[in-house]
């Protein structure tokens, strides 16, 4: 169909477990410059809005690795990269960020509210003084 996909997965792995987006074929246009002709993309809106969605609207919580709007499965990769990130977020009082890293593990995992209830003691006496 002309689509490109690319992507990792960790060593002793499989590709299964990687990670990988897939973006659609795009219209090249080629124009002359004094160096040579160069090739750009006809919509470069276009491939935008594949991997960031609405990507006019800034979102400064938006992490390309586990919320590409163009990767082809929420694999067992992606969803560590998603854990470990949510993780630091809690820990380094960033609650925006940690938001969004819910709201795009949530859909794949039922039970992320079970998992994240040991880490609630943590995070929210966090900075609080002792004994106080």
């Amino acid at each position: 169909d002309g689509s490109i996909v690319s992507g990792w997965w960790l060593e002793g792995g499989t590709p299964a477990e990687g990670r990988f987006t897939r973006l659609p074929r795009y219209d090249i246009t080629t124009r002359p410059t004094p160096y040579g002709p160069i090739s750009y993309f006809s919509d470069p809106h276009e491939i935008l809005r594949t991997i960031y969605g609405p990507w006019e609207l800034p979102d400064p919580d938006f992490d390309t690795v586990v919320m590409a709007h163009h990767l082809i499965a929420f694999t067992p990769l992606v969803a560590a990269y998603a854990y470990q990130r949510l993780l630091l977020a809690l820990l380094n009082d960033q609650p925006s960020k940690a938001a969004r890293y819910i709201e795009t593990i949530a859909p794949h995992d039922p039970d992320l509210a079970v998992r994240l209830s040991p880490l609630y003691p943590v995070c929210h006496n966090k900075g609080k003084k002792k004994g106080g």
